[in-house]
């Protein structure tokens, strides 16, 4: 391909235009910080806050019941006014040794200005005081699996105990 020093300059004089095509900033919507914590068991939380300050809690699941088609996670977050729960489905991610369900108080799917899915009224009623205020407050979570058949696994009644996520004082 040839460029002539008159293509040259037309493309340049619209490089900057393309350059600020989008209002957002280039990381809008990616993870600011994640926070891993483990059970000992068959399950792992992963909490992320998003640029946009959405809260994403992830869990991982490779028990037993895993590949149980109409699995859910039973979430409970403890709060000082009270307990929040929501059964969450969980899906069998391909090419892996667990199911993962997605709890979140922004966009399931897309991101704002773009949200192809919101999160549900549950979801952001489960995370409400998550991050409070600008403040990612400390989270006591409690897991349990239900196949839907009469098959749960909740660690013989005890469920699986999350406490480790600290208040980072954002």
């Amino acid at each position: 391909m040839h460029f002539t020093k008159k293509s040259v300059l037309i493309i340049s004089a619209f490089l900057p235009l393309l350059a600020q095509a989008s209002n957002y900033p280039s990381n809008y919507g990616t993870v600011i910080d994640s926070e891993y914590a483990q059970d000992g068991g068959p399950v792992k939380i992963v909490r992320s806050v998003h640029y946009v300050g959405a809260i994403e809690l992830n869990v991982y699941y490779e028990g037993a019941l895993k590949d149980a088609p109409n699995l859910t996670a039973l979430v409970i977050v403890h709060y000082q006014d009270g307990d929040r729960q929501l059964r969450v489905p969980m899906k069998r991610v391909e090419f892996s040794n667990y199911s993962q369900a997605t709890v979140t108080n922004g966009c399931l799917v897309g991101m704002p200005g773009g949200c192809a899915q919101d999160s549900s009224p549950e979801m952001k009623d489960l995370l409400f005081w998550a991050n409070h205020g600008m403040h990612l407050n400390a989270l006591n979570v409690e897991v349990a699996f239900d196949a839907g058949n009469g098959q749960w696994d909740s660690r013989g009644g005890a469920n699986y105990k999350f406490n480790t996520f600290p208040d980072t004082g954002r």
